[in-house]
Order: C-alpha cells, then structure tokens, then sequence
C-alpha cells in the first residue's frame, strides 16, 4: 500500500444488497435486496484482523439483509476488540437485535419525517421511528448508542425541528447529526446559499438551547478546505476501506470495487469533472505506490472520518467526542507517539499530543435509555 496505513479506522461495505431505492443512490453500484452474494464473511474479519482498527464501521447496501452479522461481530470482538458501528437505513432494525451483544452505536440514516423521507428513500418516516422505538430497550439493555444521520439539503432542511421533535419523543437520549450533501457546492447543497446555511444555523443554535441532543459536522468539512474541488484529507492514512468480495484498500481513490461498479465508474471518465478526477487518481496512485511519498490530495471529498483532520490540526467541536469514543483504551502510548511523529511530520509541526491524549480519554457520549 506503499506508505504504511495507520488503520485506526476499517470500513467495510459489507454488501451490495439493498431493500430501499433511495433517489440519490447510483443503482449500478447495488444490487437487490434478494440477489445472492457467496461470500465468507468470517474469512474478511480474519483478513482484517492483522491490521487491528479501532473501529469497524459497516455499512453497504444495508448489513441488516445479512444473518451472520452476530457471528462476523463475535468474531471480531475475539480477534481485537474494536468498536464496532453499523450504518442501517432503519427499515428493519429488528433483524440487527441478535447482533446487539457485540454492537456498540447503531446509526440511522434519515432524510426527515413523514413524507420527507419517503419522498427519497421511498419509505415514510413515521414507518421508520416507529420500527426504532421497539429496539431501544434492547438498545438500553445491551449497552447499543443509537443515532440518527441526516444530510442537509436544500430540499429537507425546513423540516429539521420536526425531525428533532419526532426522535426526541422516541428517547431523548438518541442523538441527531446533520450533515452536509456531497459534493459540498452542488446545486442542493446549504453551503452554496449562505443565507439558506445562515439560516440553519440560527434555527440549529435554538433547537440546541432548548436541549436537544444535536450535534452537525459542517464544522468538520469547512475548518481545513479552501477549494472543495481538490481538497487535503489527512485521514486517508488511518483508514482502510473493504468491498464486499474483502478486498482492502487504504483510499477511497483506490477503492477496488465489485464488477457491477466497473462500468458505472467508467461512464462518469465523460461526465465533466470526470477526466480530471481519473487524471488525479492516477497521479496519486503513482505518487503513493511508486514514489512512495505521502500525498494527501484528493477529490473525493467524503465526511467520512475527518474528525481525525479536525483533531490533528488541534481543534476540536461538538460532534467529535461521538466519534473518538472508545479510542483511548484501544490505542497504546507506543503507537499514540509513532502517530504524533507522522502528523507533526506531514500535517501539523504544532500537532499537540498531550491535548490529544486528553480529548480522547473524555469523550462526552450519552446512551441510550
């Protein structure tokens, strides 16, 4: 992987599969929620084992279609003990209750309520709360944080006092993130209208004061990103990123991915931006595999992990301690100092490790109840 990959961070799409048809999804990178996929899971987490990631994070398609996600779980609590995260579209979390003893934060993504959310995911919000709120003394009896994600857009953005009152009244304890569209300056984006953001915020702030549980990681994307067409992502080193067949890569830009997606990816070399981003990737690829050197370009902008570039360039906000829990006990003093000699090294020469080791030893987190 030419420079060495950190791997504090592992997330695996551990499917293709998909019982929704949510608008903005590119169906040519998904299958059905019936088609078969002859993998063995057990064999990946045992892939991964090797590079011991603080956290698992499993996304897809939707991991709730899978029914060996407790023994894939058992299996990688007994292999290293991550914190393990699971991304479900709340259609049926119910089938995620035999894998509750080995889970620690379940996320729902959501779009708004009622019609809002059906209007993209093609099912009702009032479906997907109501099918929540039967987990959550599950959720309570076995440790499992619970929170909702919801990206912003100009089109739903109007409904977020409804959405915070909605999972308010399902347990006061379960968090609401809202975060920015990808790519942040398209057509839908709040980041495009500053009066429409302005506006978010206002209305955010007042939600927060009447104690809301809410948190938003548009902080995360604009504390370090001059120019979103080609921006710099410090995390790509302290992430690994697994397909579905377990094939692992250590940049999103390099992603190896399923056949079905090759064909997708190919088409968009003609859209616009699409030469130029190949033309960047193969120049990373070069720089990274060939001249081994440490490249943080990228334009591919995700909000995937960057509370890591938040946190390396000594800053800090409201969203980070629900991402650096369970942290500090999984990461020795050892490899805490081989990471401050990289970061002061290629990031920040001003990089605080004394500060960091305190932010992550008490993150704020609230559980479910």
């Amino acid at each position: 992987m030419g420079i060495d990959n950190f791997a504090w961070v592992a997330t695996w799409k551990i499917t293709h599969r998909c019982n929704l048809k949510c608008v903005y999804c590119d169906r040519r990178e998904m299958t059905e929620a019936g088609a078969v996929e002859d993998v063995d899971h057990i064999a990946i987490v045992e892939k991964i084992a090797p590079y011991k990631p603080k956290f698992l994070n499993i996304t897809g398609g939707d991991p709730s279609l899978l029914t060996d996600l407790p023994a894939v779980f058992k299996r990688a609590k007994e292999l290293w003990n991550p914190r393990i995260r699971v991304v479900h579209n709340g259609t049926q979390p119910y089938k995620l209750l035999c894998a509750f003893p080995w889970l620690d934060r379940l996320v729902f993504s959501i779009d708004g309520p009622g019609t809002v959310n059906a209007l993209t995911r093609g099912i009702n919000g009032k479906q997907v709360f109501k099918r929540i709120a039967e987990v959550v003394p599950e959720a309570a009896k076995h440790g499992v944080e619970l929170a909702f994600n919801c990206v912003l857009t100009t089109k739903n953005y109007d409904y977020i006092e409804a959405l915070t009152e909605e999972i308010h009244a399902i347990s006061p304890a379960i968090s609401v993130c809202f975060s920015p569209v990808m790519p942040p300056k398209s057509d839908i984006s709040l980041l495009s209208y500053p009066d429409k953001y302005e506006d978010f915020r206002k209305r955010y702030a007042q939600l927060k004061v009447q104690g809301h549980y809410l948190l938003q990681t548009f902080d995360n994307l604009k504390i370090h990103h001059e120019n979103f067409a080609k921006i710099k992502c410090y995390n790509q080193y302290f992430t690994l990123r697994i397909n579905p067949e377990g094939k692992i890569s250590s940049c999103a830009m390099n992603v190896p991915v399923h056949v079905n997606e090759y064909a997708a990816r190919w088409k968009k070399v003609f859209t616009r931006d699409g030469a130029k981003k190949a033309r960047d990737l193969v120049e990373k690829f070069l720089s990274n595999r060939v001249g081994n050197n440490v490249d943080f370009n990228c334009t591919t902008i995700c909000q995937c992990e960057n509370w890591m570039d938040v946190l390396f360039l000594n800053h800090y906000n409201e969203s980070i301690p629900i991402y650096i829990n369970g942290l500090a006990e999984r990461v020795s003093e050892e490899e805490l100092m081989h990471v401050a000699n990289f970061v002061k090294q290629h990031i920040n020469a001003e990089f605080d490790v004394e500060l960091f080791k305190e932010r992550i030893a008490f993150p704020v987190q609230k559980s479910a109840a």
